[in-house]
């Protein structure tokens, strides 16, 4: 074939064909077939050529276009017929490991992975290069870390760790430097080559860090399960700087990582820290925004101190007050005045978070039956507080509010099922609280919402909508992942009906609720069940 014609249909093929707006199978097609042109070497000159103006397929709308984009950029790179960052810039191939799915991202780190990490390379240019990428791009940084672990050893993974450990000793150390009268714990590490490039003021960096070795730890934490010599090691090491690092860095974007390293490690390894951990939980504000409670409750899971939680949790919890008893056992007895604030709704912000994250879930359901069954009768106050909230105008809630009884009742409902899938005998699962739940929407609720004027239930429509939103979804779920026996499905579609005609003069409302109940996305899926079958 003439050249020319040759270098027409490559054209044709780069500038028309992979712009098809009309076929993402013609765009993916192109690009399948430009790595077997490349395999004829007299062909590099001129894709070298017409391939830079094709770098915006990296983030074409089809992710089958953007896989092929990237494997043709891996043989680019295999068979050195350009360099595959003037094709498709550094800066574009970042963001978009940054933002998209595991198929692209993990070929991205396939074809950056020696950039960033390479091996054959002194251990010291891997730290510099890991600050770099961070510096770069630091969302772009945590996921090329996830996905390191896959095209290296564990043992390189673990020196990267405590390479990066050393770098951030020696950034102390030149602080501690600079204040001689600071503490000089950590004084015996070695200086890093990164010494008078990073400080401990660049608190990103820093940060960037920390978020790295935590994802690292995390990607070989089998490995160093199967080599106690590696695991001990790490460990100690840790041990002995993680104090000094909570003192250094003081940033909320520090402390999260930190506190993460920190559950990885034994309680016995950090007993100051973790001797502290639960008066910091009991320490914090209901009105806080922040989510710094998470890692804490994540180390004492992973200390085996859920048990702990689960009594800071019931303390805080209203419960019914006790039967009067006569004035003379009442005088026998010295009250006593608790000074501690109880905080409800902390204590539920707790409760699910506990609930919702497998690991944790796993140690919370671990706990004795019997403060569980402590834990599920607490929340089950709430159902008092919602009647009350909705048979009067003036109801004031005897315990929670309306927002926390609206939430204790969720918990409520999802922790009954997973008590009972946990405890519950034999190979039938019993939804019996779950059933009785039913009956009292059905008995309580609904008629409260047929008797009532529509000015009032126009006052209290939010508080119907969620609380049967809630109940119907929990019930969907637990169908859904094969709980649900044919009993129980027979009685949740009479429910279900019941609701539908106990709602015939509020069709709008009704209607929402069902809608929100059916979304698999809802707030109240129970996707822990289905792992954990």
């Amino acid at each position: 074939m003439p050249p020319t014609i040759i270098v027409d249909l490559l054209k044709k093929v780069t500038g028309e064909l992979a712009f098809d707006i009309s076929s993402a199978d013609v765009r993916c097609s192109v690009f399948k077939c430009l790595p077997i042109i490349l395999d004829n070497k007299l062909s590099h000159p001129l894709l070298e050529q017409l391939l830079p103006p094709l770098r915006y397929s990296l983030h074409d709308n089809s992710e089958k276009v953007r896989v092929a984009f990237v494997e043709l950029l891996l043989k680019i790179k295999a068979v050195r017929a350009a360099k595959f960052w003037k094709i498709c810039p550094m800066e574009d191939i970042l963001v978009r490991l940054e933002i998209d799915a595991r198929p692209v991202s993990r070929r991205l780190v396939s074809l950056i992975f020696n950039s960033f990490l390479p091996v054959n390379q002194p251990e010291e240019v891997w730290c510099e290069r890991c600050v770099t990428l961070i510096q770069m791009n630091r969302a772009a940084a945590r996921k090329f870390y996830q996905y390191a672990h896959e095209h290296t050893a564990s043992t390189n993974i673990a020196k990267l760790i405590h390479v990066i450990r050393h770098c951030l000793n020696a950034c102390i150390q030149r602080t501690l430097r600079e204040c001689p009268e600071a503490h000089k714990e950590c004084e015996k590490e070695n200086a890093s080559v990164l010494d008078k490039t990073l400080s401990v003021n660049d608190t990103a960096s820093m940060a960037g860090l920390l978020e790295v070795i935590v994802i690292l730890w995390k990607s070989i934490h089998r490995s160093l399960e199967n080599n106690k010599e590696a695991k001990g090691y790490t460990i100690n090491k840790f041990a002995s700087v993680l104090p000094e690092y909570l003192k250094v860095f003081k940033d909320e974007r520090c402390k999260i990582p930190l506190f993460m390293l920190m559950s990885f490690l034994p309680a016995s390894a950090v007993p100051v820290f973790s001797c502290g951990v639960i008066s910091v939980l009991r320490s914090q504000e209901e009105s806080a925004t922040g989510r710094s409670y998470c890692t804490l409750l994540d180390c004492l899971c992973s200390w085996g101190q859920v048990g702990h939680v689960l009594e800071l949790i019931v303390d805080w919890l209203p419960t019914r007050p006790p039967q009067a008893k006569s004035n003379l056992a009442s005088k026998r007895k010295v009250p006593i005045s608790d000074t501690c604030p109880v905080k409800p709704e902390l204590a539920l912000l707790y409760m699910e978070y506990l609930l919702t994250h497998p690991k944790n879930r796993e140690c919370l359901l671990a706990a004795p039956q019997k403060k569980l069954n402590q834990l599920l009768k607490a929340l089950e106050g709430s159902k008092a507080d919602l009647e009350s909230l909705l048979e009067s105008p003036s109801g004031n809630p005897l315990n929670f509010n309306k927002a926390a009884a609206l939430h204790a009742f969720g918990l409520y409902c999802r922790l009954s099922v997973h008590l009972q899938y946990t405890f519950c005998p034999g190979e039938k699962i019993h939804l019996s609280i779950l059933s009785e739940t039913g009956s009292w929407l059905e008995n309580k609720v609904l008629p409260l919402l047929q008797d009532q004027e529509e000015e009032y239930l126009k006052l209290r429509r939010d508080v119907y909508q969620q609380v049967i939103q809630t109940y119907l979804a929990v019930g969907k779920d637990v169908v859904m992942v094969g709980l649900g026996d044919p009993e129980f499905q027979i009685q949740l579609l009479q429910r279900s009906l019941g609701i539908m005609k106990a709602g015939t003069q509020h069709l709008f409302s009704i209607t929402a609720v069902f809608e929100k109940a059916v979304r698999t996305d809802n707030w109240f899926i129970l996707p822990s069940l289905t792992l954990s079958l």
